[in-house]
C-alpha cells in the first residue's frame, strides 16, 4: 500500500487529533492449532502487523462539521483508508489507517466544542520496520528532542531576517 496515495488527514483543517493523547498497541496476528495432547503450535496469520488505535477528537463545532464532511466525501463514509501520523518510541511515523467498524462514535457536547471517540486500525507498527541499529540507537537518543531540535532549526533558517 502506497501511502502517497491516500488521503491525508486533514491537519490544516483538524489540526493533530493524538495531541491529547491516544493509545496503540499491536494485535496479535498469532493462530494457534488446537491439539489434543501437548503444547499447541503457533503460526502467523500474517507478517503485516496491524495496529489498534483510540482516540478521542475535541473539536469546535465548525470542525465537528468538517470532520464529518471529510468522512463523508474523502473517505467514502469511513470506508477508505487514510494517513495518520502516529507518536510511537522511534517519534512521529506515518502509517495507513482505517476508522474500524462503528469506530467514529457519535458527536458529544463538550464544553465550547463536541468530542468524538473514534476507533480505528493502523497498517504497519514502525518499530518492527526499523533497523536494529536504529533501534538501538534510539536507547539513547530521544526522538522527541530530535524534532523539536530539527523544528527550532527549520523555523531559524527559514526566518525572515
Amino acid at each position: 500500500m502506497d501511502l502517497s496515495d491516500l488521503e491525508p488527514w486533514p491537519v490544516a483543517q483538524l489540526g493533530y487529533p493524538l495531541r491529547a493523547g491516544y493509545s496503540y498497541k499491536t494485535i496479535d496476528q498469532r493462530q494457534f492449532t488446537a491439539m489434543t495432547a501437548g503444547a499447541p503450535v503457533a503460526r502467523l496469520a500474517s507478517h503485516v502487523q496491524l495496529l489498534d488505535l483510540s482516540f478521542t477528537l475535541q473539536l469546535t463545532e465548525g470542525q465537528e462539521n468538517y470532520f464529518r464532511w471529510w468522512l463523508a466525501n474523502k473517505l467514502n463514509h469511513g470506508t477508505d483508508y487514510f494517513t495518520l501520523d502516529i507518536k510511537t518510541g522511534g517519534g512521529l511515523n506515518t502509517v495507513a489507517v482505517l476508522f474500524a467498524k462503528n469506530g467514529v462514535g457519535q458527536s458529544t457536547p463538550s464544553g465550547t466544542g463536541m468530542r468524538i471517540a473514534c476507533k480505528a486500525i493502523g497498517i504497519g507498527n514502525p518499530a518492527a520496520q526499523m533497523s536494529e541499529q536504529l533501534a538501538t540507537d534510539l536507547l539513547t537518543i530521544n526522538p522527541r528532542d530530535l524534532q523539536i531540535g530539527l523544528a527550532l532549526l527549520r523555523k531559524t533558517l527559514h526566518e525572515d531576517w
